[in-house]
């Protein structure tokens, strides 16, 4: 499969600042910045996924831990570089797993805020990315 027949998780991450935009009056502003912080850690997750080797993603392909693995594999090396992407992927995973599953647990001015801090996170993981 060619590079160009694969979809483009930055672009989730375009999704997630468009979510988050909610300067004027909006309908479903909960809904969209859950779904902005979502989007934020699918982008950048998955783009780390896919700069794993091959055959590291062969071995978490259908792993029910892989988002666990995944983050790890940055996590065990004393890069600094790597670190971040480490740090930064699990704070995304956590806030993206409280706007999916605790709705009760933020306001609207919370999820903002997480929104515009995760969508940060995501950006570098991504820069940190291409650096690699």
């Amino acid at each position: 499969m060619s590079i160009s027949n694969r979809f483009d998780w930055r672009e989730y991450l375009n999704v997630a600042k468009e979510l988050a935009d909610i300067h004027e009056r909006v309908s479903l502003p909960d809904a969209k910045l859950r779904s902005s912080i979502s989007r934020a850690y699918y982008a950048a997750f998955n783009l780390a996924y896919q700069s794993l080797p091959s055959e590291t993603q062969e071995e978490f392909r259908r792993a029910a831990d892989k988002h666990v693995r995944v983050i790890d594999q940055f996590g065990v090396s004393q890069d600094r570089l790597r670190m971040t992407i480490f740090v930064n992927l699990r704070r995304l995973r956590f806030d993206r797993n409280n706007a999916d599953y605790a709705p009760e647990n933020s306001t609207v001015a919370a999820l903002q805020s997480t929104a515009e801090m995760d969508i940060g996170l995501a950006d570098e993981v991504i820069r940190i990315l291409r650096l690699l």
